[in-house]
């Protein structure tokens, strides 16, 4: 499979390769690939992952339900598929220039907002002049931070010029805050787009309603006539509606009795290997955690394969503090992994004189599914360790306003990125605002940004690994573990290739699934 750097150094922009998704087998009947998708009939999903607080405003979108609800209305200039590729979307083109710093791409014609306006450069250029402002607060700004102009070429056509070299920046504009906007946007939740579907009502943190979009520009998807997303993020409540036939799929499977679905033949888990990553991150800008020997001390604490085998029953993969997965092109399999070892905790936090110190952790299940389990046996594990942690339970609704990046260690989770560069910079570059533990390490910013432009892929194989390392031994997130995709369907919905790199199917189910009958 061709390198992402192939079409940096051939001037023609092709379909840029990365290694696809390990996708486990699906338990129960999965739709045949050649199966002909049918129109209509009403799709209802029960999503964990949206509260109260939820808006359109991209920038502050965070969390899978509403980023779902975001996609079903709004496109993306690029996308990625479920085999790993950069596929087009409303960018129907591009070429970059030989030293990867300029890239020309070019829009599809006839596309139109759902208020009849057509789309066109501007609309582009609003969007991420919406990112890039000076006062802007969005958490695209740091994935956006190598664009030094944009500017229109002609009403079809968008060139960015960057800063640095970057191989992967047709990857950048898949990210899911950058869903195209209409030029002079200011009330967000209108959430005008040219997407498969047009808003209709919606209550942040409850329901989602919409329907087709009669001009949608793609024939290939958007099968349903309307699509009803609500949100339930407690788990058992998620599982029942799917049980007792309120909704037709679920994200986020209760693990605890996912048997339930399994012995059953009317539903459809699907199970499959990808970035999804649950971290804990410190805030290393805020005593105690600013001390690297502290952070090193509650890492060595923590027995993953506990966490993976007693809280996620199997579906998941043991992590070793940094964010790079096993199907991701530059994960480093020769990288150690980090054992629980009560020593080496008793050790660093004794060398930073906080072995009788009380960390607290906070944490939700809004974090992720099983968040507050995870921290509880983390405290079972690290207090037999001499480790003492007291959890702090949070609510549920409005935790990633609250609690996230605002609490000095708390619970997170991350779709994770197709690319090395996107989590990276998206996670861990001092320049982003999702840089969600603070963490500034001067070795790895150099790294990450001749790692962007480098064209030698063995070189840049190599950088990619002292990342890894620096990541696990040094930055404020501890990594237990990546979770398997768990959701499911009832027996009645169609689907092709599920994605790996974001939960329900990347944020495009209603676009891609269908009713059966």
């Amino acid at each position: 499979m061709p390198s992402p750097l192939d079409f940096r150094t051939s001037r023609r922009s092709v379909l840029a390769g990365a290694t696809a998704a390990a996708v486990l087998p699906l338990l129960g009947q999965a739709a045949k690939a050649d199966e002909t998708p049918k129109k209509g009939g009403r799709f209802r999903m029960a999503l964990a992952g949206s509260s109260t607080t939820d808006t359109f405003e991209p920038g502050s979108i965070w969390d899978t339900g509403i980023q779902n609800i975001s996609a079903q209305v709004r496109d993306l200039m690029t996308e990625v598929a479920p085999d790993g590729k950069i596929v087009p979307a409303l960018a129907e083109s591009w070429e970059v220039s030989k030293d990867a710093m300029t890239w020309s791409f070019k829009l599809r014609k006839g596309v139109e907002f759902h208020n009849g306006k057509s789309f066109t450069s501007q609309d582009v250029l609003f969007t991420m002049n919406h990112h890039l402002k000076p006062d802007s607060i969005s958490g695209a700004k740091g994935v956006l931070a190598n664009v030094a102009d944009v500017k229109a070429d002609g009403p079809n056509g968008v060139i960015y010029t960057l800063k640095k070299p970057d191989a992967d920046f047709a990857y950048t504009l898949s990210d899911y805050h950058m869903v195209i906007m209409q030029d002079g946007t200011t009330d967000w939740n209108t959430c005008i787009g040219t997407s498969a579907y047009v808003l209709k009502s919606f209550k942040p943190g409850s329901r989602f309603f919409a329907t087709k979009n009669p001009n949608y520009w793609r024939s290939d998807r958007g099968w349903f006539d309307e699509v009803e997303t609500l949100i339930v993020n407690d788990a058992a409540a998620r599982m029942n509606a799917l049980l007792s036939g309120q909704v037709d799929s679920v994200n986020r499977v209760d693990l605890k009795t996912i048997n339930l679905l399994k012995r059953n033949p009317k539903f459809m888990v699907q199970n499959i290997e990808g970035t999804k990553q649950a971290t804990l991150p410190m805030l290393c800008d805020v005593a105690p955690f600013n001390d690297p020997n502290v952070r090193l001390g509650l890492k060595w604490a923590l027995n993953r394969k506990h966490i993976v085998d007693q809280i996620f029953n199997g579906y998941a993969v043991v992590g070793n503090d940094q964010p790079i997965a096993k199907i991701n092109r530059y994960f480093d399999p020769n990288l150690p992994q980090r054992e629980y070892d009560p020593d080496k905790a008793k050790f660093f936090l004794k060398k930073a004189g906080q072995e009788n110190t009380k960390f607290q952790l906070h944490v939700a299940d809004a974090a992720f599914a099983g968040a507050v389990d995870t921290a509880a046996l983390y405290q079972e594990d690290a207090r037999q360790a001499g480790v003492n942690i007291e959890l702090v339970r949070e609510p549920a609704d409005g935790y990633w306003k609250n609690v996230w990046i605002n609490k000095p260690w708390c619970a997170s989770f991350w779709s994770g990125r197709p690319t090395e560069d996107a989590i990276f910079t998206l996670c861990y570059s001092k320049e982003s605002n999702s840089n969600e533990s603070h963490w500034d390490n001067p070795r790895f910013n150099e790294l990450l940004i001749a790692a962007r432009g480098e064209l030698d892929d063995a070189k840049r194989r190599q950088m990619y690994s002292e990342m890894q390392q620096i990541c696990s031994d040094d930055s404020g997130s501890i990594l237990p573990v990546f979770l398997n995709i768990v959701q499911a369907t009832t027996d009645k919905i169609g689907t092709n290739r599920v994605s790996g790199y974001g939960e329900m199917d990347m944020d495009r189910s209603a676009h891609n699934w269908w009713f059966k009958a």
